[in-house]
C-alpha cells in the first residue's frame, strides 16, 4: 500500500538500481527525458514542460539523430494556439469554457452549436505547398448531444465525418495540396444542440499524424530527442540557441554522373573554385546516408608540385574577423594515397584545418576567426592520385562551436532557440517554496559555460549554472547570495549529475560526487513561479546541449545524500 508523506505525495516504488528512487524520500517530479523520450513528468503522468521551437517564417524546423542513427528533421504544427486557447480566425460555434484535455489538464475546450449557421470551431487556413500531403489531427469528445463531427482539411475542401462518444478519441484526415496557397484545417459541428470538447489541433507535413506538438502564437517544431550517431544512445532533450546555416546550398542534390565539364554536374549551387593543371574532377555517384543527401567526388591526375584542387559548395559571405564554425560529414569511399581531401580555410588558400581520410560518415570541423572558407579539395605534391570522397551537409555557422545540422537549398536558413519552461499550476503543483533539492544530469555541447544556466528559476532562488568566474565553477544563486564548487572540475563532461539543496539558513551544491559546498545563505523570500530548463529565465543565455534528467525533491536532501547521486 502507498504510504502519504508530508505535502499528500505518494511513495514511488523503487526502480532497479535507481538511486534517485531508491532514498527515504521521493521526488515530486522527475522527468527522464532520455529514457522517456517524451516532456512527461514520471511521478504525475503529465506533459508538465511546455516547449516551443519557432518555425515561422521560413525557419528551420531543427534536425536529430534517431536511434536508428539516421539524420532526421522535427515534425512541425502549423495550427497556432493547438489547445484552441486563442480564436487566430473565424469561429462560428459557441465557446462554452474549459474542459479536461487528454492529457490530464485543463486545457480543452467546449464548444456548441445554439442556432443554424454556427457551426465551425476555429477555422484556420495556413500557407502550403503544392504535391505535399497534409494532415489535419485533433481530439474530440461529446457531451451527450452529439454524434458526429465534420473534419475538414485542405487547399480545397476535404471531408470526413467521424462519429464520436463522450471518451476522447482523436481522429485525423489526410489531404494532398494542389496548389501553392492556403491550406484550411478546422472542425464543424453539423447540428442544432450539439456540444463537443476539442483540443490538440494540429496540422503537418505527411500523410500521419504524429505525436501532438503544442503550440501557442506560433507554430512550433516538435521537441528533440537525440542520440548518438554510433551507438544509438539516448542523449535526451537537445536544446539549441538560434543559428544560421550560411552555406546556401548545403543539401547536395541536382549531381550528374560524369567529368566535370564534359557531362559531369556538381550539386546544385556548387561551384569548382580551381581546378589545377593534371587533375580530372568526376561525379561518380550520388544517393542517401545517413538520412542525408550526399554526392561521390573522384580527384585523380599526377603532380610534379602543390596542387590544390577545390569545389565550393554555396556561396557564404562571412564577415572577416568573426568567429565561425564549419562542419561537415564526409567519408573515403576509394583511394589509395595519403592525401587530404576536404579543406576548411581561413584565407587565400592558408589551410587551417583539414579532414584527413575517414571510413565512416563522420561530421568534423574546426573554428575559423580570419575569413573562412569552405572547400572540398585536396592538397598533392609530386604524387599520382585517384581519390573518391563522399561529402554532405556543409555547415558555416557563427560561434565557436557546431550545433546541429540546419539544412538549405537556396539561401541561408536560421533556426530559432529552443524554449523548454514549467510555468503556472504545472510548476506550483510540485515546487516547495520553503526547501528543496534539484538533480540535473545533462551533456553541454559549449564548453565556455562562463555564467550558463542549466536549471533556472523566477527570481531566481535556486539554479544550477557554470561559474561566474571560472568555466569550471558551478554554483547556485537566490537573488541575493551565491554559492559556489570549482575543486577539480575542468570540463562539463558527458553526462554530469550536478545537485543543489537549500533549506533556511543553509544551502549546499555538488558535482560529479565532489564533497558539497555548504553556506549559510540569506534566502530570497519572492516566490518561484517558473523554471527554465538550459536557459536563463529572461532568455538571454542558452546552455547547449542535452539534458538526460531534471529530479526535484521538495525536501533538502542531506549533503551525503547529494554526493552519493551525483556520483
Amino acid at each position: 500500500m502507498p504510504t502519504t508523506i508530508p505535502g499528500n505525495l505518494i511513495f514511488q516504488s523503487p526502480t532497479n538500481n535507481d538511486p534517485l528512487l531508491d532514498l527515504n524520500t521521493q521526488p515530486s517530479l522527475d522527468l527522464q527525458f532520455a529514457a522517456s523520450k517524451t516532456l512527461d513528468d514520471r511521478v504525475s503522468g503529465l506533459p508538465l514542460v511546455d516547449h516551443q521551437r519557432d518555425v515561422s517564417s521560413g525557419k528551420s524546423a531543427g534536425t536529430y539523430v534517431g536511434s536508428d542513427g539516421l539524420i532526421k528533421t522535427s515534425k512541425v504544427n502549423f495550427l497556432t494556439y493547438s489547445d484552441y486557447s486563442v480564436v487566430e480566425t473565424t469561429t462560428d460555434a459557441q465557446l462554452e469554457g474549459l474542459a479536461t484535455a487528454p492529457d490530464g489538464t485543463n486545457t480543452a475546450r467546449r464548444y456548441s452549436t445554439p442556432s443554424a449557421g454556427l457551426d465551425a470551431i476555429n477555422k484556420v487556413y495556413t500557407a502550403g505547398t503544392a504535391g505535399k500531403d497534409y494532415t489535419f489531427s485533433v481530439w474530440v469528445r461529446s457531451t451527450g448531444t452529439a454524434s458526429e463531427v465534420r473534419l475538414i482539411v485542405g487547399d480545397t475542401q476535404s471531408i470526413a465525418n467521424v462519429q464520436i462518444s463522450t471518451e476522447w478519441q482523436r481522429f485525423s484526415i489526410t489531404k494532398t495540396n494542389n496548389a501553392s496557397n492556403l491550406v484550411r484545417a478546422y472542425v464543424q459541428m453539423l447540428n442544432v444542440g450539439d456540444e463537443v470538447e476539442v483540443w490538440g489541433a494540429q496540422l503537418e507535413e505527411g500523410s500521419t499524424a504524429t505525436p501532438y506538438i503544442k503550440t501557442t502564437n506560433l507554430p512550433s517544431a516538435a521537441p528533440r530527442f537525440d542520440h548518438d550517431p554510433v551507438t544509438g544512445e539516448s542523449l535526451g532533450l537537445l536544446v539549441e540557441e538560434s543559428r544560421t546555416n550560411l552555406i546556401t546550398r548545403s543539401t547536395a542534390t541536382g549531381a550528374t554522373n560524369g567529368v566535370i565539364g564534359s557531362g559531369g554536374a556538381l550539386p546544385s549551387g556548387w561551384y569548382i573554385d580551381q581546378v589545377q593543371s593534371g587533375t580530372t574532377v568526376e561525379i561518380i555517384g550520388s544517393g542517401t546516408e545517413k538520412g542525408l543527401t550526399y554526392v561521390d567526388i573522384r580527384f585523380s591526375g599526377t603532380t610534379n608540385a602543390l596542387n590544390r584542387t577545390l569545389i565550393r559548395p554555396g556561396s557564404p559571405i562571412p564577415i572577416n574577423g568573426e568567429t565561425y564554425y564549419l562542419t561537415a560529414y564526409s567519408k573515403l569511399v576509394s583511394g589509395t594515397n595519403n592525401l587530404n581531401y576536404t579543406r576548411f580555410d581561413t584565407g587565400a588558400l592558408s589551410l587551417t584545418s583539414e579532414f584527413k581520410r575517414n571510413t565512416g560518415a563522420t561530421r568534423s570541423g574546426f573554428t575559423g576567426t580570419f575569413f573562412p572558407r569552405f572547400d572540398i579539395g585536396l592538397d598533392a605534391i609530386g604524387q599520382s592520385y585517384d581519390i573518391t570522397i563522399r561529402f554532405a551537409a556543409p555547415q558555416m555557422e557563427l560561434g565557436s562551436f557546431p550545433t546541429s545540422y540546419i539544412p538549405t537549398t537556396s539561401s541561408a536558413v536560421t533556426r530559432a532557440a529552443d524554449v523548454a519552461e514549467i510555468t503556472g499550476s504545472n510548476f506550483s503543483s510540485w515546487y516547495n517554496q520553503s526547501e528543496g533539492s534539484f538533480y540535473y544530469e545533462g551533456t553541454a555541447i559549449d564548453t565556455s559555460l562562463n555564467g550558463n544556466r542549466f536549471i533556472s528559476g523566477t527570481h531566481p532562488r535556486a539554479f544550477i549554472s557554470a561559474g561566474s568566474t571560472e568555466n569550471n565553477q558551478v554554483g547556485s544563486w537566490d537573488g541575493t547570495y551565491s554559492v559556489g564548487l570549482t575543486g577539480g572540475v575542468t570540463t562539463w563532461q558527458d553526462g554530469t549529475k550536478a545537485a543543489v539543496a537549500w533549506s533556511s539558513p543553509t544551502r549546499s551544491i555538488t558535482i560529479s560526487g565532489l564533497t558539497p559546498y555548504s553556506s549559510v545563505s540569506n534566502q530570497h523570500n519572492v516566490a518561484e513561479t517558473q523554471i527554465r530548463i538550459n536557459q536563463s529565465t529572461n532568455g538571454t543565455s542558452i546552455t547547449n546541449g542535452y539534458v538526460k534528467r531534471l529530479t526535484y525533491y521538495p525536501y533538502r536532501l542531506p549533503d551525503a545524500t547529494l554526493q552519493e547521486i551525483t556520483s
